[in-house]
């Protein structure tokens, strides 16, 4: 399966759910005001925005009737539903460098089809890049089902607060899909470098060159994934990140008074959980790719032994230096490296804003 065949099902859940308004053509991918995936996607997102606003009215009202601390309930509806307004903006304006990222991978495929003569496929990746689409299209259901029945929330209100946990879904499929399709490149790379080297025009210096022009273009390909995603990925970040702060500090006060519901365990444990998943996912595929492009490749090329002229060998260390220099590190808002220690640090961050909140509440009182 090839790169198109690969993100066909994540490129087509991404349009269902009106995260990025691209237009899958022949031979390219491209953003349009006026084709039929953005007009449909504006007025999905005009229609659910009226009926979110229509949702939230009375949890407003509910809020400042009550209070803060007596309407943490609809304080915390609000943090669900306040992205339904947002991330279809952060969409549009994502969705043409994404189309070109996209469309960046038809040199990658040429380029490596003229150097190992043979064309650049995933057969890896079949199952898994049809099934990850389907999977974040309907863990939705169970969601919006939970909710309905801890009874604090309308089927609307449920239905609202879905959606912008579909574009997290969706955003977080892409990155996963992205990170294995990177991993199996620079693979495919290691492998026909070595194959290449050992035939009899391998050590042609030309030969090294090219491959090392192609391990470029891809560390390159991989950090336009980065700058493309990464206003949906940063956003999405901080959405998930302030709402798991609300729900814990909410169900915390909740807890406090001794009134144990469902919805108080469902604001502790569902965003948190979810935010821990989904920031994992993210993490994940940064540390992949990076380590996919560097560490690996770096590994496999310096245990390459072979014969070679004084020009070939010249042409070897430079591969060596610049795949020893110039690794693919993608960083969450261009400077915070995604890596495992991202999770850690998030949580310390989180604990700390808790314990300040609860200190400014206990001054209140």
């Amino acid at each position: 399966m090839d790169f198109r065949t690969i993100n066909g099902p994540v490129i087509l859940a991404l349009r269902v759910s009106g995260t990025f308004f691209i237009t899958v053509k022949r031979d390219s991918y491209v953003f349009s005001w006026f084709s039929v995936e953005t007009i449909y996607a504006i007025l999905f997102h005009l229609a659910t925005d009226v009926v979110a606003a229509v949702s939230i009215t009375p949890k407003i009202r509910e809020l400042v009737e009550s209070g803060f601390d007596l309407g943490l309930d609809s304080f915390f509806t609000l943090a669900l539903t306040w992205p339904n307004f947002v991330l279809p903006i952060i969409g549009l304006f994502s969705s043409k460098p994404v189309s070109r990222y996209l469309n960046e991978w038809k040199v990658i495929e040429q380029e490596f089809l003229a150097l190992a003569g043979k064309s650049l496929v995933f057969p890896e990746l079949k199952t898994a890049s049809r099934l990850l689409p389907i999977v974040t299209l309907f863990v939705l259901i169970p969601v919006t089902v939970i909710v309905i029945s801890i009874g604090r929330h309308s089927v609307i209100q449920a239905i609202t607060n879905a959606k912008p946990i579909l574009t997290f879904n969706c955003v977080a499929t892409m990155w996963q899909i992205q990170a294995e399709l990177f991993t199996l490149t620079y693979q495919n790379y290691c492998k026909n470098l070595a194959k290449t080297l050992h035939s009899t025009g391998g050590t042609n210096p030309s030969v090294i060159m090219r491959y090392r022009l192609l391990y470029l273009r891809i560390t390159s390909l991989a950090l336009s994934l980065n700058r493309s995603m990464n206003l949906m990925t940063t956003i999405a970040y901080v959405i998930l990140y302030i709402d798991t702060i609300i729900g814990a500090y909410s169900a915390i006060v909740g807890l406090s008074s001794k009134e144990l519901t469902a919805s108080l365990l469902y604001q502790l444990f569902f965003p948190l959980i979810y935010c821990l998943v989904i920031n994992q996912i993210y993490c994940e595929a940064g540390r992949r790719i990076t380590l996919a492009g560097g560490e690996e490749v770096a590994a496999k090329i310096s245990g390459m032994r072979l014969r070679f002229s004084s020009a070939s060998r010249t042409e070897f260390f430079r591969l060596m230096d610049t795949v020893y220099l110039l690794s693919p590190e993608l960083r969450l808002a261009g400077c915070v490296k995604l890596g495992r220690g991202l999770t850690t640090v998030s949580l310390k961050i989180m604990f700390s804003y808790l314990v300040v909140l609860f200190q400014f509440r206990g001054s209140l009182e």
